[in-house]
């Protein structure tokens, strides 16, 4: 499949796009100078062009297509892309609600864990200026005891 003038799709891969999922498709970003892949947009109503302000945006929005990621046409992306399309698919993952679920949940745990730690320093600090504060503090007998030397005015006892 040729992409532009100068760069051109490997046959395999076209071949892999379509198996995983025939509403895919490739296409040149002329303004930027990369590969999309986009999809078709069948789940919602029509899109309006008049939304997107980049030219490539436009152009697939005209199409009904909507922008999945762009990269570099180079030579190792290719193997690369199927196994990003993978992970970063969230319908295959359940839904983007779903997804959005999951995320959130990690994200309440990771602050509960991060307050426990805070507190748990806080505790610990505290333990600690507690028991500094209410030990008795004493000293040798003499230490910072000087005899009363007077006033240094002259006076003496």
């Amino acid at each position: 499949m040729q992409l532009s003038e100068a760069y051109s799709v490997p046959d395999h891969v076209v071949t892999a796009i379509t198996s995983y999922d025939p509403d895919l498709r490739l296409r040149w970003a002329r303004q930027v100078g990369k590969v999309r892949l986009e999809r078709k947009v069948t789940r919602s109503g029509q899109l309006n062009p008049a939304w997107f302000k980049k030219f490539d945006d436009y152009e697939g929005c005209r199409d009904g297509y909507i922008m999945v990621f762009e990269f570099d046409p180079l030579p190792e992306s290719w193997g690369k892309l199927i196994h990003t399309l993978a992970l970063t698919d969230m319908w295959a993952k359940g839904s983007p609600a779903k997804v959005a679920g999951e995320l959130e949940e990690t994200e309440r745990e990771r602050e509960a864990a991060l307050k426990r730690e805070r507190m748990s320093l806080f505790n610990d600090y505290f333990r600690d200026l507690y028991a500094h504060i209410n030990t008795v503090k004493t000293c040798p007998e003499g230490a910072g005891h000087h005899a009363y030397l007077g006033t240094g005015r002259g006076e003496a006892l």
